[in-house]
Parts: structure tokens; sequence; C-alpha cells
């Protein structure tokens, strides 16, 4: 066996390791600390490398980034909750659509516009209370993530699709209409395998009231979530980085919703969750692992072995290498190869690899955001992990019909 085929077992050894880890119960965190440990022992991580490894990651851009991003959409959250505008979104929703169905997927849709991981969370609150005790806890906590993450498919408010664009020449315009029918069929295939089975109607007969105006409700839930709605529009219109609008939106709000100096400490505070911040250090920490032993930028010379068409290992390798904790990689060092190797293939092959990393992050070990989901429900992420697999398999056949359907 060569030095490649032996990378790739070590590697799915330490994600084997993980799911074995989350599915005894034990939090993410450990699972991402004993996978790194094994990652040391495996590839044989000279011990010397290991402080700067840890110490690059901890300090890096990319950790202060993130976990600042978390904190201040957590403390937008937290302003929204002490006014009830959340609560009182799906009371808009209800009045125009009198439907807890709608409730429990276009809010969360919604909600995933904004590109943080902390706007999980938000859509957990919804969708805890759209759904009540008409699912079981692993099916909500399957239907938060799966359709808080539909905006994350094909909205260009995500940086790896901006980066995509640019490095493969699609305009962002044609990738997001090409993505439309695969948005259709995500929603469908969600709901049909579990949102169905929620009554459209809340059992204590809220929400069936008529109202004068059904469009003045529809405004009202943008009215009501307007700190999301400004934030996305700044992202998306002006092109302004997410930390920066999500800082001054919270600044904003805090006076239009006329908070008092006074509640500022506490709310200060509870923005803080330490769990979910350990829990994204411990993951970039295993990801600094991988990408130090370079096995993540193997996987393209891997799967050219197999005698599949290009377009196939290509998507191969973007739902392993994202599966893996190595999209940011993936997306660097294979778009230009991939674009190159299909000439012309434009932004249906943009499509499909875009699919394909989003399929492998509904599913990926490491995916902060189902951790977060996961802990809201007081749940492992394997028995999300266990509703999303059939969903996604469907999706991923899909993906390829429709792109051998469009060259």
């Amino acid at each position: 066996m060569d030095a490649i085929s032996i990378a790739m077992l070590k590697l799915l050894a330490c994600f084997i390791v993980i799911m074995v880890v989350i599915g005894v119960g034990l939090r993410i965190h450990w699972a991402g600390l004993i996978a790194s440990i094994l990652a040391i022992i495996l590839f044989r991580i000279p011990v010397a490398a290991i402080p700067g490894i840890v110490i690059n990651t901890v300090f890096s851009r990319t950790m202060a980034y993130m976990l600042g991003v978390f904190y201040v959409v957590t403390f937008m959250q937290r302003l929204m909750e002490g006014r009830d505008m959340l609560h009182k979104s799906q009371v808009n929703l209800d009045n125009v659509f009198h439907n807890r169905r709608i409730n429990a997927t276009v809010a969360p849709i919604l909600v995933g516009m904004l590109p943080s991981v902390a706007a999980a969370n938000i859509a957990a609150d919804i969708v805890d209370e759209s759904v009540g005790d008409d699912l079981t806890v692993p099916e909500k906590g399957f239907v938060t993530g799966f359709f808080r993450h539909i905006s994350e498919a094909f909205l260009p408010t995500y940086s790896n699709i901006i980066i995509m664009s640019k490095l493969c020449g699609v305009p962002l315009s044609q990738f997001v209409v090409g993505m439309l029918p695969l948005v259709a069929i995500l929603y469908v295939l969600g709901y049909l395998f579990y949102v169905r089975r929620i009554p459209r109607t809340w059992p204590d007969g809220r929400g069936s009231e008529t109202t004068d105006s059904k469009l003045k409700e529809f405004l009202m839930i943008f009215v009501n979530l307007w700190p999301l709605v400004i934030v996305v529009i700044m992202i998306l219109a002006f092109n302004i980085d997410v930390l920066v609008a999500a800082a001054i939106i919270c600044v904003a709000a805090f006076f239009v919703l006329k908070y008092k100096f006074s509640d500022l400490p506490k709310m200060l505070i509870s923005a803080c969750e330490p769990q979910m911040m350990v829990t994204m250090v411990v993951l970039l920490i295993f990801t600094g692992f991988l990408t130090y032993t370079g096995v993540i930028n193997q996987l393209p010379d891997f799967f050219q072995r197999f005698p599949l068409p290009p377009f196939v290992i290509f998507a191969l390798v973007w739902f392993f290498g994202n599966w893996g904790g190595g999209g940011t990689a993936i997306l660097y060092a294979v778009t230009p190869i991939a674009f190159a190797a299909i000439p012309n293939s434009g932004w249906p092959l943009m499509v499909l690899l875009n699919s394909m990393g989003y399929a492998s992050l509904q599913v990926a070990p490491t995916h902060i955001c189902y951790a977060v989901i996961a802990d809201h429900f007081h749940i492992s992420m394997g028995q999300i992990y266990k509703k999303c697999l059939p969903v996604i398999l469907i999706f991923i056949a899909v993906c390829f019909g429709y792109y051998m359907i469009l060259v």
C-alpha cells in the first residue's frame, strides 16, 4: 500500500473516532481532542511542532474572527430576545399563513441568511416553539440544522461562494439562478421526510384568527427581524463584513429598542457561551493538525486513481474534503484545477461542487453549527446525523442528475 492510501486510512481513522465518541454521548470538544491526539500519533507529528500548531491556530485571525462573530451575533440575539422579537415574528407568520410548518421551515431559512454559527441558536429557538412535541427531539434538531443551512447553499452572503466565484470566473448571478432548482429540492426533501408530520394548526387554536391585513402582517415579519434583515442587506448590497455589520446593528438596536445601560453588563455576560467557544477552538485545532500533515491536499491524487469521469472525481474531492474539515484548502487549491480539467464547464460545475460541499457539511462530524444545535436540544450530533443522512444521499443523487442534464 502506497503512502497516499495509508494517509487516507489514517484520516478515516480520525473521523471514525470522532463519530464513535459522539455516538457514545460525549460532547464534540472531547471528540475533537481525542481525534487531535490520534492525528498526532498516526501522522507522527513532531512533539516540537505541536505547540506551534496550537498557538498559531488559537491566535490566528481565523480564530479571532470566528469567535468575534459568534459573540456579536449572540449579543444581537439577546437584544432581540429581550424584546420578544423572535416570538412576534412567529406570530406574524401565523397570521399570514396559519401554518406551523411554515414557521418551522421559513423562519430558519430567513435566520440562515446570517452567516454565523450563533444563528443556529436563533433557529433552534424558533423550531422548538413551532414544532412543540409533534416531532422527536432529534427530528427537531434535523429540522433546525437542515432548513437553517438552505440559505448557505446558494446565498452569496457566505464567503466560500464569493471566493469560488472569483476563482472560477462564474458570475454570482448565474450561480444563484442555477442553484434555485436544487434549493427547491432541498425544501421538498426536508418537508416530505419530517415537516409534513407537523400539524398545520396550533393545538390551542393560536394563529387561527383572521387579520385585517395580511400584507401588514407579512411586513411585520421583517420589522420584527429587522436586525437580521439589515445585517444581510449590508453584507449583500454593500459588501460589508459580517462582523462589522453585526456590530453596527447591535449598537443601533441597543438604542432603538430602548435598552438601559444598566441592562448592558448582564447582556454582555449572557452573550458569552464558553461551552461553544471551547468547541470551536478544539475543532479548529484539530483542523490545524490535519492541515499540517498535508493529508487534505492529497485527496485529488487519491481519487484520480479511480476510473471515474472528472466531474465525479472533483465532486468526491469536494465532498470528502469538506467532510474532513479541509473545505478552505480544497476551495483554494482545487477550484482552479477542476475548472482547468473540465473546460467551459461554467456555472453547472460550480453548482455541482458547491452542492457537494454543502451536502458534506450537513453530515460532517466537525460542523460547529450542528454542535450548537445538539447542545441546544441536549442530544448528540450523531442523533441528528442519522436523520440527515437519507435526505443528503437523495440530494447528492439529484445533484449528479441535474449536472448531467445541464451539460
